[in-house]
């Protein structure tokens, strides 16, 4: 059994990495497009030269995301990354890991073992799925690392070390895969990651193929901004366009990820998402007021639907959670049940925003978003509220008759 002075410790690590590594997400995505302009205006984006324009990807990605975190948290890391890096990168170097060698076409990587995004068919043919795990550096991944730290030391910005060491673990992990399975393309999920340019490059290198496929809902935001890699499956042209709009460089293509749904309902589900601070600019006393006025809507549709909100399974606020607890409203977490069978269950889905909406509305079901400072950003761009089977309506305004 855990101690709670155990307990306490690991909470309290917890609480400084998150500090330390936080992002404010809605900065990122209400400022990002300006930051973008003046950002690109500074950095190699163009070279002819492969290792400088991918270095320079990399590095002006990490720095547009570094603009929506606290200036202290940056200091902080930056002095604990100068600290680190040496240990780090001999640490990985001495380090030798024993896996089997793999030969195949295609090789899926993920992060964790229970990792299930879906990718196309014609790429899923003589493919392995991977998990990263093993670090390990070579003699050539050093003489990268070391060519990476100089260029962007004589580009004269700060907090090269923190991103740095950032670059020494994604070469760690995926270096020895590139280099020792013999395969033709690899396939990751990474437009998120600054660093996914960096892994290009290596797979330039070795006359590997990177292939992204685009696993939940996308925006205009500083986390996918300057991503290149070779081939890019999207659900549709919609995220292509917004990728282009974040000078994204790759050679599209889209696939079916959802199945139309007939819509015939056995039970009267509706759904209501957990909202989340974020939506709101995390300006907590309009989230109180939005939770309130929601909370008063759903007693009222239960009077003629069931209504379950569900829980979001990894930023689940149990202050949220407990406020809604009534026996009008069943409150279900998301690991009880898949997001396909939920969708198929429902009427409707109701919330802020989540990839779950768009999800819903490509599988023909009905969708209400409701008005936030999120959406107010996103309604100028997003194509979910072009769909005929989404709402857009003031919480206050929300009524049965439209569900």
């Amino acid at each position: 059994m855990i101690s709670t002075f155990n307990l306490r410790i690991n909470f309290f690590l917890f609480k400084i990495r998150h500090y330390l590594l936080s992002y404010n997400h809605h900065k990122q995505i209400t400022c990002n497009l300006i930051n973008i302009k003046k950002i690109s205006q500074k950095f190699s984006l163009n070279s002819k030269n492969t290792q400088e324009r991918l270095v320079s990807k990399s590095y002006a990605a990490f720095i547009l995301q570094s603009k929506s975190r606290p200036l202290l948290s940056l200091l902080i890391l930056e002095f604990l990354s100068i600290l680190l890096i040496l240990p780090t990168v001999f640490y990985f170097f001495i380090k030798k890991s024993n896996s089997r060698k793999i030969n195949c076409k295609s090789i899926k990587l993920v992060k964790y073992a229970d990792v299930a995004f879906t990718i196309p068919k014609k790429l899923s043919k003589n493919s392995k799925t991977l998990i990263l795990k093993n670090h390990e550096l070579n003699l050539v991944d050093l003489s990268l690392i070391f060519n990476i730290f100089f260029f962007t030391l004589k580009m004269g910005y700060f907090f090269n070390f923190q991103f740095m060491l950032k670059c020494i673990k994604e070469i760690s992990l995926y270096s020895p895969i590139i280099k020792s399975h013999k395969f033709k393309n690899l396939i990751v999920f990474l437009e998120f990651d600054c660093c996914i340019s960096i892994i290009t490059l290596l797979c330039k290198k070795n006359n590997k193929k990177i292939i992204n496929i685009q696993h939940g809902d996308q925006v205009i935001s500083a986390h996918y901004a300057f991503v290149e890699v070779d081939d890019f499956y999207f659900w549709n042209r919609n995220y292509y366009k917004m990728f282009q709009k974040m000078k994204v460089k790759c050679k599209p293509f889209f696939f079916n990820r959802f199945k139309k749904l007939k819509l015939k309902y056995n039970k009267k589900y509706v759904y209501i998402l957990e909202p989340q601070l974020i939506h709101f600019g995390y300006n907590k006393k309009i989230f109180n007021n939005f939770i309130i006025e929601l909370r008063k809507k759903l007693i009222i549709l239960n009077k003629k639907y069931q209504v379950i909100f569900r829980c979001h399974p990894r930023y689940c606020n149990s202050q949220v959670v407990n406020f809604f607890k009534s026996k009008d409203i069943t409150i279900e977490n998301a690991k009880e049940r898949s997001t396909s069978s939920m969708i198929r269950s429902s009427i409707c889905i109701i919330g802020t925003w989540s990839a779950l909406f768009v999800e819903a509305s490509m599988s023909n079901k009905r969708v209400i978003l409701l008005k936030c400072e999120l959406t107010k950003v996103l309604k100028k761009y997003h194509f979910l509220f072009n769909q005929k089977n989404v709402k857009y309506v003031d919480i206050k305004k929300l009524k049965i008759n439209e569900i």
